[in-house]
């Protein structure tokens, strides 16, 4: 059964689409299309995502919990521990890397969906962890090398890097 329902431009349009659905609604205007979304989301248990017309992820809403985010949670929790900026080197570089690369495959864009689904909790779950500070360090080390990855434009490996780390703290926090 999905569980997120997108909004995303095609055509001249904006489409609210829920995952599996084989048809979706369209609007003239993203808000329209995201209201739309928000109700649907609202009433079935969903999470939206809404995209830039240009197909890069520009949040991932919760109604439910009146969540909303569109960074990267785990890696914003990082660079938030060490003091770093919102357009921090590591933060822009995953972003476009997501939005960019991921974002442009089925699979890039179900790791996506689920990495949204569980990156919160692993993030509640670390920040309160006592020894945060030995974990916030494992991840940034993490970080850098999936950035190197990508700089260096192998993908394969920032994707296997990264989906590694967010593996280990899954497990690590008993699959929250």
């Amino acid at each position: 059964m999905a569980n997120t329902i997108r909004v995303y431009k095609t055509g001249g349009e904006w489409l609210a689409k829920r995952d599996g659905a084989s048809r979706g609604r369209y609007f003239s205007t993203q808000k329209d299309a995201y209201l739309h979304a928000r109700e649907v989301a609202l009433n079935n248990g969903l999470t939206v995502t809404v995209y830039y017309p240009t197909g890069g992820i520009k949040a991932v809403i919760n109604p439910k919990n009146r969540e909303e985010e569109s960074n990267c949670f785990i890696t914003t929790a990082c660079v938030k521990y060490y003091g770093l900026k919102d357009d921090c080197y590591e933060l822009k570089t995953l972003r476009h890397f997501r939005d960019t690369y991921l974002s442009k495959s089925d699979k890039g864009k179900r790791m996506v969906s689920k990495y949204y689904q569980i990156a919160p909790a692993i993030v509640k779950c670390l920040e309160a962890d006592n020894q945060k500070a030995i974990i916030f360090g494992k991840i940034f080390l993490q970080i850098k090398l999936a950035c190197k990855a990508i700089e260096l434009q192998d993908f394969e490996r920032a994707t296997a890097i990264y989906k590694s780390a967010v593996a280990a703290l899954y497990y690590k926090f008993n699959k929250v």
